[in-house]
């Protein structure tokens, strides 16, 4: 676990490729997406619809600030 959370702090510093980087951020975001529902769906058995809302909000949100306002991703 050590390794691999150094691995995450020193890749942005090593990869050549904003590809890369890219594609290891959406990763990591959609792991953390995936291990919420799944503790929630796989362990208690309760369906969460706010759940995919929340992280929809957070798409919407982040598609305007890139559109409308500028900004970086």
């Amino acid at each position: 676990m050590i390794a691999l959370i150094i691995f995450a702090f020193s890749f942005p510093f090593i990869a050549q490729n904003d590809y890369y980087l890219h594609m290891l951020t959406l990763s990591f975001i959609w792991a953390i997406a995936v291990y919420g529902i799944n503790l929630l769906s796989g362990y208690t058995g309760y369906l969460s619809l706010a759940h995919a809302g929340f992280f929809a909000i957070g798409a919407y949100s982040l598609g305007l600030l890139t559109v409308k306002a500028g900004m970086n991703f």
